[in-house]
């Protein structure tokens, strides 16, 4: 076996399922003294999809846990320290993925430990290793568009991995790009498709169409902070910017900057710009509207990602935009930096 350095990348605790219930068994043995008696806890989906933890406590470092897992899984696990006067030692903590197997795992430390048994793992490890090649050989500045490209091709060279599923289920939900998503996803086997993340996926393909650039932009019906009613259809005839932000959104904040020396521009021009929060806060939303020098509308419901507009648009980040024509089509999305004001008259053509 060989030593495996965990590259924290990709790891959303995020774990899927079909319809038939799969198990996992763990056997684990700690390295470290300091823990050889600690409480070992993992964290991952059930097989009703719920977010499920299970606990034990390490025997002369030997431990064996078992469950029930959807169709793959992403684990996290924590070892606490059990020598009485290491508790303040940190717990070890490692991340890794399961599909139904008897595995087992060695520890030494939270970036030293070997984990057998799983195929999905494998694949996870190769490419965490590639990845940590990426982070130490490519600029600053183009590590995340290498590390999404590593992580396609190896979608698209391992269909049948298990990892590529929980890969590309990370795309759907980073992506606006329903055709490469779509390609990816019907070259998966037919278990793949038809599992529970499978599903999700689909759904996703199906959600980004509906706001793909051409399509006519879905309808809404939103308070604005004064409470008035605003719908889309009431700006029928004229361009509307609708802006996805929230408050906590560091990037939003700062691409608010750039949206106000548009809005400035363009506010006696045939177009009307409408913000839309994922806040739950109200206080925070009135307070980011005043420090940024806000004077659009900005509409909410504080429900967060979960506000149906938000939903309705397939949005999963933010900030995020749409620029939707006289007719009611979208004619462009995610318009951004300094020079958006000249991107939006350019659209507006």
């Amino acid at each position: 076996m060989k030593k495996i350095t965990l590259i924290l990348i990709h790891f959303c605790f995020v774990t899927f399922a079909v319809a038939q219930i799969h198990k996992f068994k763990l056997d684990g043995q700690i390295l470290d003294s300091a823990y050889l008696n600690g409480k070992v806890v993992i964290q991952y989906k059930d097989g009703q999809f719920e977010n499920r933890k299970d606990s034990v406590t390490a025997i002369n470092g030997s431990f064996s846990l078992t469950g029930n897992i959807p169709f793959v899984a992403r684990v996290t696990m924590w070892i606490y320290p059990s020598t009485i006067g290491m508790k303040k030692k940190w717990p070890i903590n490692v991340f890794f993925s399961l599909e139904s197997c008897q595995a087992t795992i060695k520890l030494k430390s939270s970036m030293d430990f070997e984990l057998n048994g799983s195929k999905c793992y494998e694949d996870q490890s190769e490419l965490n290793r590639r990845s940590k090649t990426i982070l130490s050989t490519v600029a600053k500045e183009n590590i995340t568009k290498e590390l999404n490209r590593l992580s396609d091709s190896f979608i698209q060279a391992n269909p049948v991995s298990y990892y590529s599923l929980l890969l590309l289920e990370e795309k759907a939900f980073n992506t606006q790009n329903h055709m490469a998503l779509n390609q990816d996803f019907q070259n998966l086997p037919k278990e793949f498709k038809e599992s529970l993340i499978g599903k999700k996926i689909a759904e996703k393909i199906k959600n980004l169409k509906k706001v793909a650039i051409g399509q006519a932009a879905p309808n809404f019906s939103l308070r604005d902070m004064s409470g008035k009613l605003v719908k889309l259809s009431d700006y029928k005839g004229k361009y509307v910017f609708l802006h996805f932000w929230g408050s906590f959104c560091n990037p939003c904040r700062i691409e608010n900057k750039n949206l106000t020396a548009a809005y400035a521009l363009l506010k006696n021009q045939n177009i009307i710009f409408i913000g839309i929060s994922v806040d739950e806060s109200k206080a925070s939303l009135v307070k980011a509207i005043e420090k940024d020098n806000i004077s659009w509308a900005q509409l909410a419901s504080f429900n967060g990602y979960n506000e149906k507009t938000a939903l309705d648009y397939s949005i999963n980040g933010v900030p995020s935009n749409f620029l939707i024509n006289p007719k009611g089509l979208i004619i462009a999305r995610d318009l951004k930096g300094n020079e958006l004001a000249q991107k939006i008259i350019d659209n507006m053509k």
